[in-house]
């Protein structure tokens, strides 16, 4: 994918939120293995929202209806909108430039 998107070939945010989608959902796979061993209860706020985080991505971007066709953009808009579930201080592999544009400091501190 790297060399197939990009600055030029695609949005100049695709490989940066392909990335942090990414690294999200390793860090929801982590928390929910944690939630076996400790349970809901034990968990920091932080980590109940990567549980969420989890069904916001199933529900709002990797489901799609057989007669569904998404272009590359609104796919990319929908993957900000699930990121945004996320507090901004956790959107590391993002840079700041485009969480300033994409999800402004009053709405995710």
């Amino acid at each position: 994918m790297r060399h197939g998107a990009g600055p030029g070939r695609t949005r100049d945010d695709h490989l940066a939120v392909a990335g942090q989608m990414l690294a999200s959902l390793a860090r929801a796979r982590t928390v929910q293995e944690l939630t076996e061993l400790i349970g809901t209860d034990a968990l920091n706020d932080t980590d109940r929202t990567y549980l969420a985080f989890t069904t916001t991505f199933t529900r709002d971007f990797a489901t799609q209806r057989p007669d569904e066709q998404r272009a590359l953009p609104d796919t990319l808009d929908r993957a900000w909108q699930v990121l945004a579930a996320l507090p901004r201080r956790e959107l590391t592999m993002l840079p700041t430039e485009l969480l300033d544009t994409r999800l402004p400091r009053s709405d995710h501190a």
